[in-house]
């Protein structure tokens, strides 16, 4: 019993922190591109592999809670290097920026083109950052590839959409 760690309460709240500010930030994108959303995507000629409308939200909420957790798992690791911890949350936010940004570029805007390069420099950032990452706390690949899986999905959706539309 003496090698159970006990619950600390700050590193839960912590973990939780990480996890729901990714969800909330992506929440709020979709909040203020209003009923675009679902209107514009359903509007959109996409490829045959595209979400419906409908499940597009809460696929994309799974994701973010994944690289939130993902997220925790790098930070909570003691670092005494302050340049590392910087790095990763220059990482951190700057990917969180662009995602917000495309949201609202692509659904709010409707503008395809800057879209598009939204979402390829949110693709070589995502994988620049998870590659750091992965020297830092390996465990978080486990939670981090699938949201790249899904950054590069994205990148061949826009694509095809600012190719076909």
């Amino acid at each position: 019993m003496e090698n159970i760690k006990k619950w600390d309460f700050g590193t839960g709240c912590k973990m939780a922190g990480y996890i729901l500010i990714p969800v909330v930030i992506i929440f709020l994108s979709l909040l203020i591109s209003g009923n675009h959303v679902g209107e514009y995507f359903d509007y959109l000629k996409k490829p045959d592999i595209a979400p419906k409308s409908e499940f597009f939200i809460p696929i994309i909420i799974s994701v973010y809670t994944l690289f939130g957790y993902g997220l925790s798992l790098v930070c909570s690791k003691k670092r005494e290097n302050k340049e590392d911890r910087g790095t990763i949350a220059l990482y951190a936010v700057v990917t969180l920026f662009l995602h917000f940004l495309f949201i609202l570029t692509l659904f709010k805007y409707q503008l395809l083109n800057y879209a598009l390069y939204l979402s390829i420099a949110l693709g070589i950032l995502s994988s620049a950052m998870i590659r750091y990452f992965k020297k830092t706390e390996k465990r978080s690949l486990k939670f981090l590839i699938p949201y790249l899986i899904f950054v590069l999905y994205i990148v061949y959706i826009t694509y095809f959409i600012y190719s076909n539309n």
